[in-house]
């Protein structure tokens, strides 16, 4: 790797690390997939690079939230919260009798409400209202840490122009 790649790598390992850390500390973590999907990806481009960081698309809407009126309900959606309901154990704080499991019924009844609920009021949703505290995870990891990444990307370009220059001085001490 060169002074580039390592300077974009440094600033992407700090964004995916204090990302999935926010990612925790907002509870997006029930089954952990859209954590373990985040990797780092460094890509040659003409003369340059460019990186990325790789997840579940979902991860988006984790950061930015869904609209209301963009909020689709579908079969997929539905089984997807019915999962969440199960892992996060809901099921077992509801119910008939408090710690009774809800019955399949009703687990798909509370996870049509929760569809319903977003597509009304847009994802986040804490409680039945809007909750932006559950947003962010990578827009404010990216603001926070602004001043830190401008600083490698700089120190990263500055190494590189000294290599290059110090490459050129030996190509011309060689012609000489």
């Amino acid at each position: 790797m060169n002074e580039i790649q390592d300077g974009l790598t440094e600033v992407l390992e700090i964004i995916k690390k204090e990302g999935i850390a926010r990612l925790l500390a907002q509870g997006h973590d029930a089954t952990g997939q859209g954590i373990n999907t985040l990797s780092i990806e460094i890509d040659n481009i003409g003369n340059g690079f460019r990186g990325s960081l790789i997840g579940q698309q979902y991860l988006l809407a984790q950061d930015t939230g869904i609209k209301s009126v963009n909020y689709r309900i579908s079969r997929t959606l539905i089984e997807n919260l019915i999962e969440w309901i199960r892992i996060k154990g809901l099921y077992t704080q509801m119910g008939a009798k408090a710690g009774k499991p809800l019955t399949p019924n009703r687990t798909r009844s509370l996870a049509f409400a929760i569809a319903k609920t977003h597509s009304v009021k847009g994802m986040h949703t804490t409680g039945g209202s809007h909750d932006s505290s559950k947003q962010g995870w990578l827009s404010k990891t990216i603001d926070e840490n602004e001043l830190r990444i401008r600083t490698i990307i700089e120190e990263a370009g500055f190494k590189f122009f000294e290599s290059m220059i110090q490459s050129m001085v030996i190509e011309a001490n060689r012609n000489k």
